[in-house]
């Protein structure tokens, strides 16, 4: 009995682990693909327009490492189109379907998942985006959700490591992240402040689904498109950038 007891408290106390066993992409359709040139016409589509402001996000163009084949919000190539909250609502819902594939690679259903994560850098809505992705998927009452909005670029790598800390402390569960930036609110912004500029010269369509495990248990029980499992580490954080190693 002693020894059993034993066994008890030092398993226990046995290190926890959580891993990354899948994560699947959106790709926006084709229509969507936005080049540099399309991307300075868009811009030039806004009125008044400053000469000095276009120049500044031209060099961001140019400098951002963007590439030639991101995505805009459909609307977009719309001129008589108004970003309005609906169409931001179907940007994250879109984005958010590619769980769906998470789902089927793996064998986990969305009732096996124990904390949900969501996070949408430039848009929040009521009722929650995470209650949105928990109703839609019919996940379990008991089902902890956190919601994160506005927290622009680290916020991605951040809730990383907010689910590696919430697996630790919940042993055999799973952790769905979702991220996104969710472009279409911002995306025709009218007016000249390089401030709000920015985000429409950086952000893109897109976004991403993680599942995480803890405890081997858990991720012998999950498909695993990966020779071997990742395993985070540490974060490591500078400023202005957050590196996850």
């Amino acid at each position: 009995m002693l020894g059993w007891l034993l066994l008890q408290l030092l398993a226990k106390q046995r290190t926890r682990e959580c891993f990354l066993v899948e994560f699947t992409c959106y790709k926006p359709p084709a229509e969507c693909q936005a080049n540099t040139e399309l991307s300075i016409y868009v811009s030039l589509s806004r009125e008044p327009i400053i000469l000095e402001n276009l120049k500044f996000q031209w060099k961001i163009f140019l400098s951002s490492g963007l590439g030639e084949e991101t995505s805009l919000p459909w609307f977009i190539f719309n001129d008589e189109m108004v970003a309005i909250l609906d169409e931001a609502r179907v940007e994250m819902e879109e984005t958010f379907a590619t769980s769906d594939g998470l789902f089927k690679r793996t064998g986990v259903t969305s009732q096996d998942i124990d904390i949900l994560i969501v996070t949408v850098s430039t848009f929040t809505a009521t009722p929650s985006h995470a209650t949105i992705v928990a109703r839609h998927y019919k996940m379990k009452e008991s089902v902890n959700m956190f919601n994160l909005s506005g927290m622009g670029c680290s916020v991605g790598v951040l809730v990383v490591n907010m689910a590696k800390n919430l697996l630790l402390v919940n042993p055999d569960s799973y952790a769905l992240i979702l991220s996104t930036k969710n472009t279409t609110v911002n995306a025709k912004y009218p007016s000249n402040d390089r401030t709000f500029m920015l985000t429409n010269s950086l952000f893109r369509v897109g976004g991403v689904a993680l599942l995480s495990p803890t405890n081997t248990k858990t991720l012998h029980e999950t498909n695993c498109s990966f020779s071997t499992p990742f395993r985070p580490t540490w974060l490591l954080m500078t400023r202005p950038t957050v590196a996850y190693l």
